[in-house]
């Protein structure tokens, strides 16, 4: 089982394969420090274990599997989509390194094929718009997906 467990300033993902990241922060922002570094490049579903989604939605439903209730909740109460920016060096990092945003997986091509080139802003995205999924409001990222596949296209 995977999953991102907050206490308050603290987050920390443990992976049934014993490979854990810890965090600490303060204030508005949250630090993570990977214990593991992937080199690998793959356009298939996984890495070293860790399923890499194939679109946008896909990382929705990966991160509502990979994030508690209670994470979802703190997330869910943020004022704005903007505010995911403090994630962007816990949770952010996590999926850039982990999803293969840095070295050429399907879902760093995905982005690619729209536009989107570096994995900053890719890991961005996906943070902005999950928040907007979890407060139930699809027409933003449901455009930009729809949009993604006319230029793609897919």
């Amino acid at each position: 089982m995977k999953r991102f467990v907050f206490a308050g300033a603290l987050l920390g993902l443990w992976l049934m394969s014993g490979v854990g990241l810890m965090a600490a922060g303060s204030g508005s922002g949250t630090v993570i420090v990977s214990t593991r570094d992937s080199t690998e490049q793959s356009p298939r579903d996984s890495i070293n274990g860790i399923y890499i989604p194939k679109d946008l939605k896909e990382c929705f439903v990966q991160l509502d599997t990979l994030l508690s209730a209670e994470d979802k909740e703190v997330i869910r109460k943020l004022e704005r989509s903007g505010e995911m920016v403090q994630f962007h060096h816990g949770l952010g990092m996590w999926i850039r390194n982990n999803w293969g945003l840095w070295n050429g997986s399907r879902l760093q091509e995905y982005f690619k094929k729209r536009g989107i080139t570096h994995p900053d802003d890719m890991s961005g995205l996906i943070l902005a718009y999950y928040y907007d999924w979890l407060n139930g409001a699809h027409e933003d990222w449901l455009l930009w997906m729809r949009k993604g596949e006319e230029t793609s296209g897919k």
